[in-house]
């Protein structure tokens, strides 16, 4: 804080009280630039605010589409699943139906 009282002998009253007042204006003149520096930065952190909330709702609905593609990719594999399955009991019907084919034209030459 500045001394209130003045008790210099190498300043004079008057150079003491213009230093005093020049000095008190010039921390009013910082202090204000510095309230304008704060309310700018008050506006990029908004700005950046918005920015994140816009992006995070982008990321929320690309993460929904990713999870519709894996239900789908699921479900495409259950299905190429049971076809296979399908086609292996298919193979195995078709074996059972030659060899018993072959059984009634071995029994048919003979």
């Amino acid at each position: 804080m500045i001394q209130e009282t003045y008790n210099n002998p190498f300043v004079t009253k008057a150079d003491f009280d213009s230093l005093k007042k020049t000095t008190e204006d010039g921390f009013l003149v910082a202090d204000e630039k510095f309230s304008k520096i704060d309310r700018r930065f008050n506006e990029i952190d908004q700005k950046f605010d918005y920015m994140t909330e816009a992006m995070m709702g982008n990321f929320d609905r690309v993460y929904e589409r990713f999870d519709k593609i894996d239900d789908r990719f699921d479900k495409l594999d259950t299905g190429f699943n049971e076809v296979k399955n399908d086609l292996s009991l298919i193979k195995k019907h078709l074996v059972s139906i030659n060899q018993h084919l072959g059984i009634k034209d071995a029994t048919i030459s003979a």
